[in-house]
């Protein structure tokens, strides 16, 4: 049995934006939440930047 790794182009685009799917849909049923997807959307992609900068 192998265990795979997480390749940053590919598994984690795909849990951001399933991630992101779900704040949409918590902020459609909840309207005090509407600001939420976004800020944790640009929280995600700074962390991302940080913690993986691409190569120059």
């Amino acid at each position: 049995m192998r265990i795979h790794a997480l390749r940053p182009g590919s598994s984690l685009q795909a849990l951001s934006r399933h991630a992101t799917q779900a704040l949409y849909l918590c902020a459609s049923l909840n309207p005090a939440l509407a600001g939420l997807p976004h800020l944790m959307e640009y929280l995600w992609n700074y962390m991302i930047t940080v913690w993986h900068p691409t190569s120059k």
